[in-house]
């Protein structure tokens, strides 16, 4: 198991060995709960994209209308998380 890009250049890459991260693709997994949010560590995930194609209440997506300038306060917190 590989807990971040560090452990995968510094311990799996050493030893010969192959890593991936385990992620959530998209924000909208954690439905606007920052308790789901740490739920996802525990199942070993490492990180998690914010949208995808639509807007969320906390993050915007690239390709859908804005609302966030970018991301809310929450959206800033789940970042930080």
């Amino acid at each position: 198991m590989a807990y971040g890009v560090d452990d995968i250049l510094a311990r799996r890459r050493k030893a010969g060995k192959i890593a991936s991260l385990i992620g959530v693709e998209g924000g909208h997994s954690i439905d606007n709960s920052l308790a789901c949010c740490g739920c996802t560590t525990r199942w070993a995930v490492r990180y998690m994209t914010l949208t995808h194609t639509e807007t969320l209440d906390w993050a915007d997506s690239a390709t859908d209308k804005p609302k966030n300038q970018g991301l809310s306060e929450f959206g800033k917190t789940v970042v930080a998380r």
